[in-house]
């Protein structure tokens, strides 16, 4: 039998925060708002993919409409080792890797964008 649990500290940092949230929750709110703008702008732009939009939460997981027109190796090699840019491959969650999981709740404004145009940029390098 596996029991995870989080760290005594990690729990108590947790509970902490969730006493102040309304502290936070408005910042938080409205940079996700922000983030989330940008990626549907992204998406709209990008016509190698497509996704449904999430109704809730931070994550994106887009595919490729034309998976056999992409090297899909080349992209992620290039996307991390070239542009120091990561998303989650779809094998990650028992998905092709024509998907891929992006993250939009972490990052500022120009990191997010500068991510996102690394993405565009290592899938037009990796156009068979």
């Amino acid at each position: 039998m596996i029991h995870i649990s989080n760290s005594a500290l990690d729990e108590e940092v947790a509970l902490q925060f969730y006493r102040q949230k309304e502290k936070f929750l408005t910042a938080i709110n409205k940079s996700v708002a922000t983030n989330f703008d940008i990626l549907k702008r992204w998406l709209s732009q990008e016509s190698s993919l497509e996704a449904v939009l999430p109704q809730g939460g931070v994550v994106c997981f887009p595919r490729f409409n034309k998976p056999d027109e992409i090297d899909l190796p080349k992209f992620y090699h290039t996307l991390l080792h070239k542009y120091k840019t990561m998303v989650g491959p779809g094998h990650w969650f028992s998905m092709p890797d024509s998907y891929m999981r992006i993250g939009f709740g972490w990052a500022d404004e120009e990191k997010l964008s500068e991510g996102l145009n690394n993405v565009s940029k290592a899938i037009s390098e990796g156009v068979k």
